[in-house]
């Protein structure tokens, strides 16, 4: 008890010293650790502040990424609906050229054919007209034959001519 009742009695004398000393280490913190803690304390808020910043400059500019990717992936897509739209406007136009090609090489061939049908048929005509003047002539040169056998009748019909002729 008495060490508890010496430490609750104030003693004038340690108080003085313990004054005395907290002064003196105050001085000596002020004087030596004082202003390196606040310059470490200042360089921290510093660093921290400039990190910060740092940070914000990163995420706008991971945000101009991002936008600018956005931008690059919609081009790309229009640029791909443009390749896809024009290879099948150029689909389109080979189909339709080659059905057009189709169509005049048909026609072509329908009047080359026409055209053959048309030669073989004048050919076929002329041949039929040589064989009847064939067989018209030799009819005729029959019958001539056959005429001229009575010599007397031709003989007057030529004078008759002449006559009607004069």
């Amino acid at each position: 008890m008495l060490i508890l009742n010496a430490l609750l009695t104030p003693n004038i004398g340690l108080m003085f010293w313990t004054i005395v000393i907290f002064l003196i280490l105050l001085f000596l913190l002020k004087k030596f650790a004082w202003k390196p803690i606040t310059e470490m304390l200042k360089s921290r808020e510093e660093s921290i502040d400039e990190a910060l910043k740092q940070a914000v400059k990163a995420r706008e500019e991971v945000d101009t990424l991002m936008a600018k990717n956005f931008e690059l992936i919609a081009e790309g897509q229009k640029e791909r609906d443009t390749i896809i739209k024009e290879a099948k406007e150029r689909s389109d136009e080979i189909v339709n050229q080659a059905k057009e090609d189709a169509r005049k090489e048909g026609k072509r061939l329908i009047d080359d054919a026409n055209e053959m049908i048309k030669r073989e048929r004048q050919q076929t005509v002329r041949d039929i007209k040589s064989e009847i003047s064939a067989l018209v002539i030799e009819t005729a040169s029959l019958i001539i034959k056959k005429e001229l056998s009575f010599k007397e009748e031709h003989q007057q019909l030529i004078e008759s001519k002449i006559k009607e002729l004069q």
